[in-house]
Formats: structure tokens, sequence, C-alpha cells
């Protein structure tokens, strides 16, 4: 697993300006979070095809970062919930 979450203010920009190429799928997964239920982890291997797993991470820093979604990621960055 080579990703890695962001740490930059330019490594966000970056992001945001790749997540802006593929904005219908920036829209689901927003709608996806939005039905999200409290406090329940989502193991993103189950729902996240392997060729979208960066994208949606991505996504997911995003929506943490720049629109404050109350969203955390394990340790691992294998799942997700939000609070």
């Amino acid at each position: 697993m080579d990703w890695k979450p962001p740490r930059t203010r330019e490594e966000l920009d970056t992001i945001q300006t790749r997540i802006e190429q593929n904005s219908e799928y920036f829209a689901r997964i927003k709608q996806f979070v939005r039905n999200m239920k409290l406090m329940e982890p989502y193991t993103l291997d189950r729902f996240v095809k392997p060729e979208n797993m960066d994208l949606f991470k991505d996504c997911i820093c995003l929506l943490i970062a720049r629109q404050g979604y109350p969203l955390e990621f394990d340790n691992t960055y294998s799942k997700i919930r939000r609070y």
C-alpha cells in the first residue's frame, strides 16, 4: 500500500485538482458519506474498487481537510468512520 495522506497545503491542492477532474466520482463519495451510519467502521476494500482506492482516500482527505466532514481513518487507512 503506497498511498499516504496529504501533509501539506500543496499536496491538498494537488488532490483537489485531481478530484475536480473526477467530479462525478467525488459527488458519489459525498453522498455515500452522508449516508454512513454514525460511529460504524467501514472497511474500504469491501466497497471501493482497487483501481479507485487512492482516489477514494484522496476524496475523504479533501472532505475532512477542506470541508470539515467528521470522518476518520483507522491507523492503517483501511477503514473509515463518521463520528
